[in-house]
């Protein structure tokens, strides 16, 4: 199925008078970005739905950053204008509007499930069992998510990748985290695990990580690191897993953030930076070298158009 975007708001109103008539099917999931999708048998209560890929599609370490526009949709991305949602409904909707990366938080509940959330604050950062964490209503309307519900999102959509936010640093606690995905994954099947890209907050990570298993592509995220640029390269320069190194915004800035920037490109290494939604700082920071961009809102199509109307680096 395909999704048919209209440009103008005029256009769109008649489209949805007409088409009601002849199709009662049709529903508008996002008139702010006006796409139409066509209802199918898998339909939340809240009128999202899903868009079916049929396609088979065969992978390498590193496709999901060139197969696609370089975005990775925050958190699930946003939704009705709320972000950090990480919830069913977002997932849903920015993959019908293009989005195939996809990143998630990701905290334990009491019982040692991986549930998709930022942190515990709203529930004075007391975890969760899992039974009441499936009951709640993000911002009182939106479906939770635990890593299970996402495979099973995987395995519907067959070019979707999810890059894990797990933000635990001890040993102990990122191999719960990662037997878990481990788990949940072969359980459904063993192919999934090439679809998850794991972010590394420091180089003790790495190591316990590839003992659960050897992910084929793997991102060292520096928001919670305090190494220097060098320690980093040198970290990074002969692991071949790790192609992507994502940092803050202010990081990759200024010269010395410039020249972080070309001697990763110089290693063959590719750079993202977070969380960005602005067009004109994601084309600033697109011309300085980086590959590509996490955000909330700037969309596959919005990309496109920057890329066609602007001049970016190649």
């Amino acid at each position: 199925m395909k999704i048919l975007t209209i440009f103008n708001h005029s256009v769109v109103l008649l489209l949805l008078i007409v088409t009601s008539v002849f199709n009662p099917n049709l529903i508008n999931t996002d008139i702010d970005n006006q796409v139409f999708v066509p209802l199918n048998d898998i339909m939340l209560s809240n009128g999202y739905t899903h868009l079916n890929d049929e396609q088979i599609i065969s992978f390498n370490n590193h496709q999901w950053t060139t197969k696609y526009p370089p975005l990775v949709a925050h958190a699930g991305g946003i939704i009705e204008n709320n972000i950090y949602s990480n919830s069913l409904e977002a997932l849903i909707l920015n993959y019908n509007l293009g989005h195939r990366i996809f990143e998630f938080d990701f905290c334990l509940t009491s019982d040692n499930h991986l549930a998709a959330t930022h942190d515990w604050n709203n529930f004075d950062n007391k975890q969760l069992h899992s039974s009441e964490w499936q009951k709640y209503k993000i911002f009182n309307k939106f479906t939770t998510l635990e890593i299970g519900n996402i495979l099973d999102e995987l395995m519907i959509n067959k070019d979707m990748y999810i890059i894990t936010d797990t933000k635990e640093k001890s040993k102990e606690k990122v191999t719960t985290q990662f037997k878990i995905i481990y788990a949940e994954a072969v359980r459904r099947e063993k192919e999934l695990l090439n679809r998850i890209i794991p972010q590394i907050y420091d180089e003790e990570m790495y190591s316990v990580i590839k003992k659960i298993y050897e992910f084929p592509s793997i991102i060292y995220t520096l928001y919670q690191t305090s190494s220097s640029d060098e320690k980093v390269f040198n970290f990074v320069k002969d692991k071949e897993d790790i192609k992507v190194i994502t940092m803050w915004g202010d990081r990759a800035d200024g010269q010395t953030g410039l020249e972080f920037i070309n001697n990763l490109n110089k290693i063959n290494k590719l750079v993202y930076v977070h969380t960005i939604n602005e067009p004109e700082k994601i084309r600033y920071f697109l011309n300085r070298g980086v590959h590509g961009i996490y955000t909330d809102s700037f969309l596959p199509s919005d990309y496109l158009k920057l890329e066609n109307n602007t001049q970016i680096k190649k």
